[in-house]
């Protein structure tokens, strides 16, 4: 009995930690995204269902001995496979389908030794009830599944951060050679031990003994399939709207696995006065969380996910057992359990990208598990009469069925009527939208999964206006800026590359004579920024677009010896929902450094909601001897459409290091947080999860005259610095005319508390700024800590007395008021506007004074 104890275990631990391990080799050809895993969850799927039918065969065609014999011959020449390794079998080019491409890249991998881990649990199990036949079989499934769940978790947390990928694939080929000698272990005690009689006697164990008709394997199958699709389009759900993080594809297979522990344990686990409603209320609990939209917290939007996950696949595979036959029909009811599991793989792999332009299978899956659960209800109840409270509870989950399922199929009709066009791929799905922005300007947009990839104003003289990420004061524009100044004698014109393609913005970024080549994995990207959008088109420069994994492209470029020697070169691929790991590595930095011009930039755009991927940055410059740059740049979505972005600029060359533009818009102090080390043999999201620091909210009007600047979120005592150094810069930027500056404090530094703190820490800006007390026209905002609430106005001595009175009294009328209603934002923004209102052309004329500055400090009412 320890033997099968362990074996059985050992075989589903290894059979799930193969999966992670070969979707890491996978990423490097085709991408991070939730693709890659649906088409991988889909190979392992068949595979499992080709290991239970073997099961099945050997089961029901086979005596004992011979079950032994080719089932140990078989174990025995699967170490022929050994080591794995995924080569380039069965790719077929970039036109061919990725998800076949996998397959066959799989099959060739890890074919065999896949499939004889797949039939371990039920011809093991099979076994077990002729070696022990007063024993029930089906507790060994909850321990395999256990197995999985193990090296689920253990993968993202101890393998993937710790050990090498390298050494990964021999640990599990180590690994797989000691489950093969145990295999045949097993194998040998059979033949010897277990007579042919034996295994075909009936047991006490399942729902009955009778051979199961159609009816009950299509309920079976049902139920497996839903299980499934719900899984799958969880997964896809979470990585394409979130992030592709180990996390977020491990949590939804590891809640799956749980539930077929718990429901294949014992029948106590699985209550319907529990699951039923908690089916309901949590598919209501992901349609609000789908109707607040993309803003909704992260741990929201996982917890409400994983709920309804947990609910359905609990239903499903409760019922599974419920509904499971005596233990001769084992096999077989594994067998449709795995052809159910097969078929939703297939489903969402195959089926839904040619049926539906989102992922409206996630919709689909919720409600064929609670269709499901009412015919599982009245199955069980069809021969009994049901007491009054049973039908009221019964027409009660009716409601409430009908009620979700109109509230999803509504918000899924209000998503599609809202597109002009939609399209679904293997990467992702995209969605253009003419609609208007929060300013009531015409703009079409390109969604891409949850993340837009890019804007266009729809009127005539704003249409090549570079928005959304690329606006003049982003990190590209800057190192475009910078690079084509080392180009100022000569007029030699600017080679960019750029890695994503989006609508195509960066193209107006470039002037005439410039060369821009994109590099784009989705085809379908290129079709709907040609389509929809002009900036490719339009383009002074000379655009080309290279359909095809960028990293892929450019090591295939230097092998035909066509290095491109960019002067820019931006990768833009990590502001999305799915990190690639393989465009962030020292391998494929080298790549990058092979098709840079002398002195060139490589500029990484981090901008990102859930990761931060600027150490791994930091990492490859320091590594790389490279002067490194932070731009984070404030955007001005009201004058130009542009949002706030953070790159990540990388050079060798001084003269571009020294460029004013680069200087002045860089951080002046890139936070010290430890380096990132990754390479193709070890890299883990673990190591960055989180979103990048903005550090605070911050505005500038168009005429660079005032500067508004939120820092409640961003001053705390151990980076006070932080202000000092993005007040530099807007100052600098200013041009020293007429700086009015804004400035909220949440706190105020340790070395500032006490008393006169406000008129001390001022000081302390204006020298950060280079400042002085006596300049003529300057004038400063400041709101103190919460607990004392003040309000500090400062006038430069060029202020004449009346506009001086005028100005303060600002401060009564304009932002005390916001301030009581809980307002601080909009009372500072408001009364900045009102001191340019009263600076522009008055205090321009004014002769310079010798008098001191005036001061005022005021406190709003309680």
């Amino acid at each position: 009995m320890l033997l099968y104890a362990l074996t059985i275990p050992l075989g589903a631990f290894l059979l799930f930690l193969v999966q992670p391990i070969l979707g890491r080799h996978l990423v490097p050809k085709f991408g991070g995204g939730a693709g890659v895993w649906t088409a991988c969850m889909l190979f392992f799927q068949t595979g499992l269902l080709l290991g239970y039918g073997y099961a099945h065969f050997l089961a029901a065609r086979l005596r004992p001995k011979a079950q032994a014999m080719v089932h140990g011959v078989l174990l025995l020449g699967s170490l022929l496979w050994m080591p794995i390794a995924l080569g380039d079998a069965g790719l077929a080019g970039a036109s061919g389908s990725p998800t076949l491409q996998i397959a066959g890249m799989l099959l060739a991998a890890v074919g065999l030794p896949y499939v004889l881990l797949s039939s371990t649990g039920p011809l093991l199990q099979h076994w077990f009830r002729g070696s022990f036949p007063t024993r029930s079989p089906y507790r060994l499934y909850a321990l395999s599944n256990a197995g999985s769940l193990a090296a689920l978790l253990l993968y993202p947390f101890l393998f993937e951060p710790v050990v090498a990928l390298r050494l990964q694939t021999v640990a599990w080929t180590l690994g797989y050679a000691l489950f093969a000698l145990a295999g045949v272990a097993v194998t040998w005690r059979l033949g010897r031990e277990i007579p042919a009689g034996l295994m075909t006697a009936p047991v006490a164990a399942g729902t009955g003994t009778a051979r199961p008709g159609v009816p009950q394997a299509a309920f079976w199958l049902a139920l497996s399939t839903t299980g499934s699709i719900v899984l799958l389009a969880t997964t896809n759900r979470l990585c394409q709207d979130l992030a592709a993080v180990p996390l977020l594809w491990v949590l939804p297979l590891a809640i799956y696995l749980l539930t077929f522990i718990l429901c294949f344990d014992h029948e106590r686990w699985y209550d319907r006065r529990v699951f039923v409603p908690l089916l309901l209320l949590s598919t209501a609990g992901v349609a609000t969380v789908r109707g607040l939209g993309y803003d909704t917290p992260l741990v929201a939007q996982v917890s409400a996910y994983g709920v309804a996950l947990l609910a359905a696949c609990m239903v499903c595979h409760g019922e599974l057992y419920r509904a499971r036959p005596a233990a001769q029909h084992l096999t077989a009811f594994y067998l449709m359990l795995a052809l159910g599991g097969a078929l939703g793989g297939a489903f969402v792999a195959l089926g839904a990208p040619a049926l539906f332009v989102d992922y409206w299978e996630y919709e689909v899956g919720l409600l064929a598990a609670g269709l499901l659960m009412l015919v599982a209800i009245h199955r069980a109840d069809r021969s009994t009469q049901r007491p009054a409270a049973t039908r009221w509870g019964l027409g009660a989950g009716y409601v409430g069925f009908l009620a979700v399922a109109v509230v999803l199929s509504y918000q899924a009709n209000q998503r599609y009527q809202r597109w002009n066009d939609s399209s679904r791929s293997f990467y992702s799905t995209l969605h253009v939208e003419r609609t208007r922005d929060p300013f009531g300007r015409p703009v079409i947009e390109l969604t891409h999964g949850g993340i837009c990839h890019g804007t266009q104003f729809l009127e005539p003289d704003k249409s090549l206006w570079p928005t959304s990420y690329y606006g003049p004061d982003s990190g590209l524009a800057v190192a475009m800026d910078a690079a084509a100044r080392r180009h100022d004698e000569t007029r030699q014109p600017l080679h960019v590359g750029v890695v994503g393609l989006g609508a195509g913005t960066v193209a107006v970024l470039a002037e005439a004579g410039d060369a821009v080549r994109f590099y784009e994995i989705d085809p379908s990207v290129e079709d709907f920024a040609r389509e929809h959008f002009t900036f490719l088109a339009r383009s002074k420069a000379d655009v080309d677009v290279v359909i095809g994994d960028a990293r892929i492209a450019l090591e295939d470029e230097l092998r035909r010896g066509e290095p491109q020697r960019f002067d820019v070169l931006a990768l833009d691929a990590f502001s999305g929902d799915a990190i690639p790991l393989h465009l962030l590595t020292e391998e494929a930095f080298a790549v990058y450094e092979s098709h840079l011009a002398p002195g060139g930039v490589i500029a990484f755009h981090v901008s990102n909601r859930y990761v931060d991927v600027e150490p791994v940055v930091r990492s490859l410059a320091k590594r790389g001897g490279y002067h490194h740059f932070v731009v984070m740049a404030p955007g001005d979505r009201e004058r130009i459409g542009t949002w706030p972005t953070r790159w990540a600029l990388l050079t060798k060359s001084g003269a571009v290091a020294a460029s004013p533009k680069l200087r002045l818009a860089a951080e002046t102090k890139v936070p010290e947080a430890a380096p990132v080390r990754w390479t193709d043999d070890h890299a883990s999201l673990w190591s960055v999860l989180g979103a990048p620091p903005m550090r605070g909210r911050w505005e500038e009007s168009p005429n660079h005259g005032r500067f508004v600047l939120d820092a409640a979120d961003m001053l705390i005592k151990s980076d006070e610095d932080e202000l000092l150094w993005r007040l530099r810069r807007l100052y600098a930027d200013s041009g020293g005319a007429c700086p009015i500056l804004v400035v909220s404090v949440e706190d105020f530094p340790e070395q500032f508390q006490g008393q006169d703190s406000m008129a001390r820490y001022k000081r302390a800006l204006f020298e950060a700024l280079g400042l002085a007390d006596d300049t003529a026209t300057h004038a400063v905002l400041l709101l103190g800590c919460p607990g004392r609430r003040e309000i500090g106005i400062e006038l430069g001595p060029a202020w004449p007395p009346a506009l001086a009175a005028e100005a303060r009294g600002l401060v009564r009328s304009v932002i005390v008021p916001k301030l009581a209603e809980g307002q601080p934002s909009a009372g500072f923004v408001a009364g900045a506007a009102e001191l340019e209102r009263l600076a522009r052309g008055t205090l321009a004329a004014q002769p310079a004074s010798s008098a001191a500055p005036s001061t005022e400090i005021a406190t709003p009412p309680r």
